[in-house]
């Protein structure tokens, strides 16, 4: 079976954002290697998802195994134009207070209602190796809306168009298997404690997530939520009366795909704005990130958040990845709600501009991570990427780092090629590394 590929602007939107189309079940649900791998979590992003229209139930769990404190979060809700849920896997050393830990603890971590420190953590999300088997089944009002896995993730989520629904009407039956039974075990005294009524069957755990037991729910002390819901009834009447046949993203008719766009903007910016707050005390940070703007603002004159190119051919020599400077180019931005926006002439377009700014001394050299996808396969592993190299016909991406394993053969020609650029992972100035 062929993969659903993003092809409209609203596609490649949500494609940056994260996510893919099922159009089995007709949802979207997150890519493995979406960005959001890259931010982690804390208790700071449930008290901000109304950002993202979000009136959500969050249940987090806290257990310890192999000296880290581990953070299994489930939410479920309506989420601006979509009701859907999510299971999110993360840990954390919790004697690890070094770097930006101590800021992102402070700013991030703090909950309101739990005195437990290993509880008020930043947490990072997990890596392939500590991956977990799970599913869930979400329910609305007792009717089967969709089905995930069984699958190994660390964010295995689901979301439908179109529906309106309250917390109170959906719950979700989980199924977790873990590694070994010392995991299952600890995994198990917390939700016992926590008042779950499970079985268990070998290493795996079934439960039911119905009513929160976590008492302190960020929604319900959220004096604009009755504002946010009516916003989100009033999305879904519009969507609802295009009378679509599916949720396909790239079908949307561009009326409605304008609609749309302004909630993943907000998605995106959501992260940015939280961490950029977070880290704001930090004086070493600061000039971090005013370095990343600047670099954002000489490439593309706006506020940069992820691009991607798409090519019918590329190649991969002698440590780089070429494309054509025709090559199709859509980038992400959160300027003024325009979401993605497709160069004609792909890097051709700018070839001034870019050249421009990639010779300019003073600008901070950055690592990028690219996803990359070729022929309808989304592989595994992930590039860092040096600066872009503008050739006389081509652009040339230094591979500066191959991160997991990966299956390209060097000096190969590839197909349907595309890479999401979707992180600056370092960056540097003519003082060093910053």
């Amino acid at each position: 079976m062929v993969q659903w590929q993003p092809t409209s602007a609203l596609a490649q939107a949500i494609y940056l954002a994260g996510f893919r189309y099922d159009p089995k079940q007709d949802i979207l649900y997150s890519r493995m290697y979406a960005i959001q791998r890259q931010l982690g979590y804390a208790y700071g992003y449930d008290a901000a998802a109304f950002m993202i229209s979000a009136n959500i139930d969050c249940e987090p769990i806290f257990f310890e195994y192999d000296n880290k404190v581990w953070m299994i979060e489930l939410w479920k809700g309506q989420y601006g134009l979509e009701t859907g849920c999510e299971i999110g896997i993360y840990n954390r050393n919790p004697n690890d207070h070094s770097g930006i830990y101590n800021t992102l603890d402070k700013y991030l971590g703090k909950r309101p209602d739990d005195p437990n420190p290993n509880h008020n953590l930043f947490y990072n999300c997990v890596g392939n190796d500590e991956m977990l088997d799970m599913h869930f089944s979400l329910y609305r009002d007792n009717e089967l809306l969709f089905t995930r896995g069984q699958e190994k993730d660390w964010w295995l989520t689901g979301f439908k168009w179109g529906i309106y629904s309250e917390p109170e009407q959906l719950k979700m039956e989980v199924a977790i298997t873990f590694p070994e039974e010392t995991m299952l075990k600890a995994f198990e005294g917390a939700i016992k404690h926590m008042g779950y009524v499970y079985t268990l069957d070998s290493n795996s755990i079934n439960f039911v997530f119905d009513r929160p037991k976590t008492k302190y729910q960020p929604r319900l002390h959220n004096p604009i939520m009755p504002e946010i819901n009516e916003a989100n009834k009033d999305i879904v009447a519009v969507y609802d009366s295009f009378d679509l046949p599916n949720n396909n993203p790239n079908t949307i008719p561009k009326e409605l795909a304008k609609k749309i766009e302004k909630y993943f903007t907000n998605y995106v910016s959501y992260f940015e704005t939280i961490i950029g707050q977070a880290i704001k005390p930090l004086d070493g940070w600061i000039n971090s990130l005013t370095e990343l703007v600047q670099l954002k603002h000489s490439i593309v004159n706006q506020h940069l958040s992820l691009f991607l190119i798409t090519s019918p051919k590329a190649s991969v020599n002698d440590g780089h990845i070429e494309f054509s400077k025709k090559a199709d180019l859509i980038f992400f931005s959160n300027q003024s709600h325009s979401v993605a926006k497709s160069l004609s002439g792909g890097f051709e377009s700018f070839d001034k501009l870019y050249t421009d700014s990639i010779s300019n001394k003073n600008l901070p050299k950055v690592t990028f991570t690219g996803n990359l996808s070729v022929s309808n396969k989304e592989y595994v592993a992930k590039f860092e990427l040096g600066n872009p190299v503008l050739a006389k016909r081509s652009v040339l991406f230094p591979i500066a780092k191959i991160i997991g394993d990966i299956e390209l053969i060097p000096n190969g020609d590839y197909t349907n090629i595309s890479l999401a650029i979707d992180g600056f992972n370092e960056i540097s100035n003519a003082n060093g590394r910053t």
